[in-house]
């Protein structure tokens, strides 16, 4: 993938999270301008990095949003929950388009649709006033009360000629589509700048992603010279568009190319050229009179009756069947244009169409515009298009961070400049002596200098846009930038920038940069690839492994050769290495480990959508979200999770008239705890609602066959609330979208066991219920002991051994059909191993057993086996091919001295029997 685009879908990713907060804060804290400006600014980001992408349906959706943020930002609009619901929505597509963009490099097939539906529905929530209001590079129009007063009619003027060139029959189906959207259409003349390649532009990319773009065409600026005298690095194209989206995109998609494109706003009636070779007059000379009356008198439905039928036997390509296409798409509107209809049969008396002369047009163009309001501007569009200027700067500065090769650095600098020289100049911004940092930059062949000054600039910039606001209506009366820079040494302020990069310094930056500096170094954060990391955990294993082989190595020394010194020294070498190896195999750990918040930040979300949908009030409230744990696992916990708290919204949590008519407030409360336990995490996740009745499970788990009679007769409240993690369990009366299938529990504890953790629930009846997910910090490194039976030795993980103890055969007891025996007041079943694995029996009459007492499923058990071995660290593999099968083998491990040690799976084991 691109590390651009890469480096873009993970910095979205982050503002996303950071937009969905604000907005479910925002519900508790309306108006709150802090989270209203973290939110305008993760759009603003978002939409500022996507334009370095040709993912133009996504840009319209977070452009949109923004919009709206900022006529919020300025109290024209009110959030509401609605409105929130609608952002949520946004931002839940914009989220699955970054999926797309990681896995395929594409958006998807739909989503050009679904932007256009989001747009309009954001745009929706604006107001005209907003809108005019809400893109800095849209200027005021003056109005003129003789321009107020005008007819309609009145105020067209010719179109341009090019016009011509759209095939006819996409101009009437969008003259029809814009009549009835009452839409205007812009047209576009775009002739971009001979050198623009080197400054990084790309006019045809710029015009293919016009918003709204209906139909372009390209021609030479002047006649084509021989190919031998081409100069292909120089741009000789004019660029002509038809564009139907909103002006405020399209002026906003082309402010860095505004001096080169010129913007017409037409009415749809201007699309109105009829085209074509004239024919024959004389079969069309009595309609031509007959019409003429007609259109005198405006009887639109006689006009139409008469059109129709001679659509029928004119030749498609004439000239005068043209005019009929037109004049009869015109009189299909209630009020047509006169004019434009009296021009129309003109042509077909004379062959020839003549626009008609209108009274001067109240549109102007873009230089027009500019040249009649700039009196008028106010400072707050100073203030957006200093943001814009921002904006690009910063993006100038990031294409000079990015290596590249030392021949392409020349190229890379050059057009760099341009692009800022033209910014500056655009935004009335002094150059100062940027024509020197370009030049020692190129002769010195490094991008430091010119990143200096644009450093300076972003930061005398955002200094400058931190200040109060002037309470004037001229343009340009915040500081100009760079005015204030000076040399860091004992020289005197100048204008006079050359030398190193250190010498572009501002005096006020100078001040800061000295505890700026000692504080990043401090706060320094390193961004890196999650398989770089794994592949680095990978060799951290092996690495373990190979430490594991030094004791089997000393033994062989000693037994075999007989050379005890060198077996003593292979040991403490080991101690050594077992230290060092361990301290690595730590801070790996600690590298992978990453804070809980990052999946219950979910929950907010999910809470308040779910609440809304089932009318409950319910609070959410988190805690410990910064116990950390390793990545795998807090993955691993969001599906289970997700299972938890459904259940608790749907079938826990009562409604507030339940709630009340219970004595209870009429909100419900869900805690999401996560708490940090030895070498465990515990995950909490409890509700105040109606409880869990042990009898009812009890009842169900009896009619499900789930248990038989006897254990209905004898099972305790405790095991009774267990069952619900049993397949195809649930309570549930009727089956909705949320529960009541009888799947997710048992998802919930399989998902669960899989990661070496453990799943129960406590519950009181009409006061809530407690679900406790105990996990283990990492999944990467295993502490196993390893086990011997019938000769082969198996793995056991350390976490489910509670101790291990050698017991007198005399001392077991038979009860019924299984053993057990008495540890410590306490009776723990007994299972043998060989029998589980259905290995060879053991003849031989041992005097004691040794026996692992585990904790299984909240249960003491024995486990006994032929002999205990030492414990290990151990990197576990999941079984694949024929031994994935077996779900009595947790994994395999590679041992020190070559062997391949089977974990089992105890649980599983115990299933079966």
């Amino acid at each position: 993938m691109d590390p651009m685009l890469e480096s873009f879908i993970s910095e979205s990713r982050d503002n996303l999270e950071t937009a969905g907060r604000c907005f479910l804060e925002l519900e508790k804290r309306p108006g709150d301008d802090e989270l209203l400006n973290d939110l305008f600014r993760s759009m603003h980001t978002i939409k500022g990095s996507s334009g370095l992408f040709d993912i133009p349906a996504f840009t319209k959706v977070v452009h949109a949003a923004e919009d709206v943020l900022d006529t919020v930002r300025s109290g024209e609009l009110v959030m509401t929950p609605d409105h929130i619901d609608l952002f949520l929505d946004a931002m839940d597509h914009v989220s699955a388009w970054l999926d797309n963009l990681e896995s395929n490099g594409l958006l998807g097939d739909e989503v050009e649709n679904s932007s256009q539906t989001l747009v309009r529905d954001l745009r929706a929530l604006l107001n005209e006033t907003a809108q005019a209001n809400q893109d800095p590079d849209i200027e005021p129009e003056i109005s003129s009360p003789a321009l107020d007063t005008m007819e309609e009619e009145t105020s067209l003027c010719e179109p341009p000629g090019w016009l011509v060139a759209m095939p006819e029959q996409l101009r009437l189906e969008l003259y029809a589509r814009l009549r009835d959207e009452h839409v205007d259409i812009l047209a576009i003349e775009y002739t971009p700048d001979p050198q623009c390649f080197f400054s990084g532009d790309d006019p045809l990319h710029t015009v293919r992603t016009l918003p709204g773009l209906v139909w372009f065409t390209i021609q030479s600026r002047e006649a084509w010279p021989e190919p031998v005298e081409m100069d292909p690095y120089q741009c000789g194209l004019v660029f002509y568009a038809a564009a139907a989206g909103a002006e405020s995109e399209i002026r906003h998609h082309l402010r860095y190319v505004s001096e080169q494109a010129r913007t017409v706003r037409l009415a749809p009636v201007q699309l109105a050229i009829p085209s074509g070779e004239p024919g024959d007059g004389e079969p069309f000379a009595p309609f031509i009179e007959e019409s003429r009356l007609i259109i005198a008198k405006s009887d639109w439905p006689a006009l139409r009756q008469r059109i129709g039928p001679l659509l029928e036997i004119s030749g498609p390509d004439l000239l005068q069947t043209s005019v009929l296409r037109w004049m009869n798409a015109l009189v299909q509107e209630e009020a047509p244009d006169s004019k434009v209809l009296e021009a129309l049969h003109c042509a077909l008396d004379t062959n020839e169409f003549r626009w008609p002369e209108f009274t001067e047009r109240s549109m102007t163009t873009d230089s027009q515009k500019k040249n009649t309001t700039k009196v008028v501007l106010s400072c707050n569009s100073d203030i957006h298009a200093q943001a814009s200027v921002l904006e690009a700067l910063t993006v100038q500065r990031q294409i000079l961070s990015i290596s590249c090769a030392p021949e392409l650095l020349s190229g890379r600098i050059s057009s760099v400049a341009t692009v800022i020289r033209n910014l500056l100049v655009a935004a009335d911004i002094p150059l100062n002596n940027l024509e020197n940092v370009i030049k020692e930059s190129l002769e010195e062949g490094t991008a430091h200098y010119l990143l200096g000054f644009v450093d300076n600039l972003l930061l005398e910039m955002t200094k400058n846009s931190k200040e109060d606001k002037p309470e004037c209506n001229t343009a340009h009366e915040l500081n100009p930038v760079g005015q204030k820079y000076a040399r860091t040494d004992t020289g005197s302020m100048g204008d006079d920038i050359s030398g190193s990069r250190s010498q572009f310094v501002s005096k006020d930056a100078a001040k800061t940069n000295v505890g700026s500096s000692q504080q990043s170094a401090q706060s320094r954060t390193l961004k890196v690839d999650q398989q770089r990391i794994d592949a680095l955990m990978d060799l951290v294993g092996e690495l373990v492994v190979a430490k594991n082989a030094l004791p089997f190595l000393a033994r062989r020394a000693e037994n075999e050769f007989g050379i005890r010194s060198l077996a003593k020294e292979i040991k403490s070498q080991y101690a050594v290495i077992d230290r060092l190896s361990e301290e690595l195999q730590g801070a790996m750990m600690q590298i992978r480990m990453v804070p809980i918040s990052s999946v219950f930040q979910r929950f907010p979300r999910l809470v308040r959508d779910l609440s809304r949908k089932l009318d409950k009030q319910i609070h959410l409230v988190l805690e410990g979200e910064e116990t950390e744990a390793d990545k795998n696992v807090v993955e691993n916990l969001a599906d289970p999770l997700i299972h938890l708290v459904r259940n608790s919204l749907d079938h826990g949590l009562e409604t507030a008239i339940e709630r009340q008519a219970a004595g209870k407030p009429p909100e419900g409360a869900i805690i999401l705890r996560a708490i940090p336990h030895d070498d465990q995490v515990v995950i909490e996740v409890i509700d105040d609602g109606r409880g869990i009745d042990p009898e009812i499970i009890k009842r169900k788990a009896y009619e499900k066959e789930i248990i038989d009679e006897q254990q209905l007769d004898t099972l305790t409240d405790f095991d009774a609330l267990q069952l619900i993690f049993a397949a195809g369990f649930s309570t549930a009366e009727q089956v909705s979208d949320l529960s009541g299938r009888g799947v997710g529990m048992d998802v919930v504890r399989s998902v669960v066991r899989q990661a070496g953790g453990n799943v129960v629930v406590e519950s009181k009846k009409g006061e809530g219920t407690t679900i406790r997910l105990t996990l283990p910090l990492s999944m990467a490194v295993t502490r196993v002991m390893m086990v011997e039976v019938a000769g082969q030795c198996y793995g056991i993980a350390m976490e489910d051994i509670v101790e291990t103890v050698r017991i007198p055969t005399g001392d077991i007891q038979r009860i019924k059909h299984s053993k057990a025996i008495v540890l410590r007041d306490r009776i723990v079943p007994l299972f043998y191993l060989r029998d589980l694995l259905q290995v060879e029996a053991d003849d031989t009459d041992d005097a004691e057993v040794a026996v692992l007492v585990m904790a299984v499923t909240g249960k003491e058990v024995g486990l006994v086996i032929d002999e205990f071995h030492e414990g290990l660290d151990i990197i576990q593999k999941p079984l694949e091919g024929v031994m994935a099968n077996y779900p009595w083998y947790a994994g395999s491990a590679l041992l020190g001295d070559g062997r391949v040690l089977l974990v089992l799976n105890i649980r599983e084991l115990l299933s079966c029997q």
